[in-house]
């Protein structure tokens, strides 16, 4: 499910937040910017599929592996229709090469 702001109408829209529902019961919610909050279980359901090149094989990283994406706030305010993208972490592949070192 994605959840759109139409009084932004442009040809490069982004959704305001995604939602993924399992056929468990569990759940993940995330923005453009790679924010995300979830049912307990359903952090498991999202991550970073890594590509290691021709001679290394991918690595996937669950989003849970990095703490400073778990922000339930924003993804409310999303919800809401507020701007959150100066929340956007621009450190992100700094993130995740710490996640995965």
């Amino acid at each position: 499910i994605k959840v759109w702001d139409l009084s932004k109408i442009s040809k490069n829209m982004n959704p305001q937040v995604s939602l993924f529902f399992s056929s468990t019961g569990e759940w993940v919610a995330w923005t453009p910017d790679n924010f995300y909050t979830s049912s307990n279980g359903g952090e498991n359901l999202l991550g970073f599929h890594l590509n290691g090149g021709s001679d290394r094989e991918a690595i996937y990283l669950p989003i849970y592996q990095i703490k400073e994406l778990n922000r339930p706030d924003l993804i409310k305010r999303a919800f809401n229709g507020e701007d959150i993208s100066k929340y956007k972490n621009t450190n992100l592949i700094e993130l995740i090469k710490n996640s995965i070192e």
